[in-house]
Order: C-alpha cells, then structure tokens, then sequence
C-alpha cells in the first residue's frame, strides 16, 4: 500500500501545485505540509477532509486504499489545464447561484466579449 506521503508528493508534482499553495488551500501552514511530505506526521481527519478537497481527490486515494482518485459522487472531469482551475470554477459557480437574470445576462455577455478577443 502506498504511504499519505508519497501519494500526497505525487499529486503535488502532477499538478504542479507548490507545498505553500496546498497550506493555502487546506486552511494549514507550510511546515504542517512539509511533515507529511517527509512523513513524520499524518493528519487528523478535518485536515486529511481539507487536504482532499483542495486537491478534488478522494480520501481513500490519498490513503493509499485505492488507485482512483476521483472523489465518491464526482464524474470523472478533464484534467486541470492550470493549478486550481477547480478551485476557480467552484468559485464562479458560487457567484452564479447569486447573481439575478440581469447580471447573469451582462456576465454571459462579458464572457463572450473574453472569449472572442485573440
């Protein structure tokens, strides 16, 4: 089975995503990343929780329980063509459920003005 750390250190380098960028996003410090790369230390389950959904991958994956890493309940999705391009889509979903059939127009427009430049 293999181990948190060097699952965690593969994900790490397939989405080229830095140990300070993960601290980020799983709400903890460098340093706590850097014990788990280095294995002196595992998470508790509320870090372990962060840790998946900042990566989009399944716990059981992370532990070293399963080679899919695709999170119970997901479809399977392309692959990021950036780090945190899910993170980013998350967010604009979120600001979709809030804008009103007005805004949601001019956004729509907005979008398609960016998305027709060069």
């Amino acid at each position: 089975m293999i181990s948190f750390s060097i699952r965690l250190k593969e994900i790490l380098k397939d989405r080229g995503m830095t140990q300070t960028e993960l601290a980020e996003k799983a709400h903890t410090t460098t340093a706590t990343i850097s014990r788990y790369l280095n294995n002196n230390r595992t998470p508790n389950i509320e870090l372990l929780n962060n840790i998946t959904i900042a990566l989009n991958v399944a716990t059981d994956y992370l532990l070293g329980k399963t080679d899919d890493p695709t999170p119970p309940g997901k479809k399977e999705s392309a692959p990021e063509l950036y780090p945190g391009q899910n993170q980013d889509i998350l967010r604009l979903q979120e600001i979709y459920k809030e804008l009103d059939e007005e805004d949601l127009k001019t956004l729509i427009k907005y979008a398609d003005f960016l998305n027709s430049q060069p």
